[in-house]
């Protein structure tokens, strides 16, 4: 019998299927750091998850956690605030993912190119 830790872990895990993520960050990765809320009446999991992938992947994988969190989150006690908190830090981790990208593409423009 699975206990209440356990409610919504199976959807949880599924936000990450078929997406490359990687244990350490790598040349071509960015870094996103995304919080998932779980519960049921009285209970709640807030779990965070720093993932390194391709930027395809990782917006990929914070759609997919905001998702989640406005669906299984919503059975939590803190359900009024879970959407606010889950948006605000998705458009947060989306820009960071453009900064990044951003600096990036600018670190590999050499100044012998110009």
């Amino acid at each position: 019998m699975a206990s209440i830790t356990d409610f919504g872990l199976p959807a949880l895990q599924q936000c990450f299927d078929g997406l490359e993520l990687h244990e350490h960050s790598g040349p071509e990765d960015v870094t996103v750091t995304y919080h998932s809320y779980r519960g049921l009446l009285a209970y709640v999991v807030q779990t965070e998850h720093c993932i390194y992938a391709r930027e395809a992947d990782a917006r990929e994988c914070l759609r997919r956690l905001l998702k989640y969190n406005l669906t299984w989150g919503m059975l939590c006690p803190g359900m009024v605030f879970i959407p606010i908190l889950a948006l605000g830090n998705y458009f947060t981790q989306k820009r960071s993912i453009t900064r990044q990208m951003r600096a990036k593409t600018t670190s590999s423009v050499s100044p012998d190119s110009k």
